[in-house]
């Protein structure tokens, strides 16, 4: 499909153009697709040119997947289970890898799988918003576009030397986390090691896997849960972020200490800082990017 426009001068064209293409109209370009205008010749007329939209069930490496539950997880989060077809099941080697799900027709979101490596279903922790409310509305047995697995994860190879690991996860960056301390490789440290996850969310009805504390308890994991803000008044515990109570309790034995990171990018880089400056090495503090 071509556009057609035809102007005297294209300074006036430019100008006509910026009081034109706007309401409707913009909203007409963007459902056609139209992608950019090229001068044609020295007459001053405009190709506008469009590109075919390709569906994300005509792409490779896109496979669909079954819906085997969609439950609530906390507040504005569901967890969403997927049967996926063997071949993304056998991608999915290292806890921190991450995929994209598509319902075919809105832009694809990437999503941190959340269960463990080796397990015939993939898990998700799903933050409701604009992008996946689909996602989010969808019951059991109803069908999604998964990719590839993606992502090299967290390499916890590296942290075999170490005595203290810490976990500071903020929001849905748990969900990766909760990948790590089930991972079978993760289970070797179990009561071997200063095991700590520092969990950080906006208020207390947001924390995800209540369910799961206890097991990770058992292995020797040290939880600190952290409310950013405590409007409400009904959180005792500790108010503000992870990397602040991180620095707060201190770190004690740095040069035998590792991390992993996962959460917003402030968190990420605040607590990146902390660790190299308090004498952390550089290749011990792991992210899943």
């Amino acid at each position: 499909m071509q556009f057609i426009c035809q102007c005297s001068t294209r300074s006036s064209f430019t100008n006509s153009r910026n009081k034109f293409i706007n309401g409707s109209l913009l909203r007409l370009c963007r459902e056609v697709n139209v992608v950019f205008y090229s001068q044609l010749s020295s007459r001053n007329i405009w190709k506008w040119k469009t590109r075919k939209r390709v569906l994300v069930s005509q792409l490779e490496d896109w496979y669909k997947a079954r819906i085997t539950h969609n439950v609530h997880a906390s507040e504005g989060h569901r967890t969403i289970c997927l049967e996926p077809p063997a071949i993304v099941l056998e991608q999915y080697t290292n806890p921190g890898m991450f995929v994209k799900l598509s319902n075919g027709k809105e832009k694809p979101n990437f999503f941190a799988v959340a269960s463990a490596v080796h397990s015939p279903f993939m898990e998700f922790l799903v933050k409701r918003t604009h992008a996946t409310a689909w996602l989010c509305d969808l019951e059991k047995d109803g069908e999604v576009f998964i990719s590839s697995v993606m992502g090299r994860g967290f390499q916890l190879s590296r942290l075999h030397n170490v005595e203290h690991i810490y976990l500071l996860a903020t929001g849905s960056g748990i969900a990766p986390l909760r990948a790590v301390m089930e991972s079978k490789e993760f289970l070797q440290f179990a009561n071997k090691k200063d095991l700590q996850l520092y969990y950080g969310v906006r208020t207390p009805e947001r924390f995800s896997y209540h369910d799961r504390f206890s097991l990770w308890q058992q292995t020797g994991v040290r939880i600190h849960k952290i409310c950013s803000t405590d409007a409400s008044g009904r959180w005792a515990g500790r108010v503000g972020y992870v990397q602040h109570w991180l620095k707060e309790d201190g770190i004690p034995n740095p040069e035998k200490s590792g991390a992993l990171l996962c959460g917003v990018k402030g968190m990420i880089e605040e607590a990146t800082h902390l660790l190299q400056t308090q004498g952390v090495p550089s290749d011990k503090i792991l992210t899943n990017f």
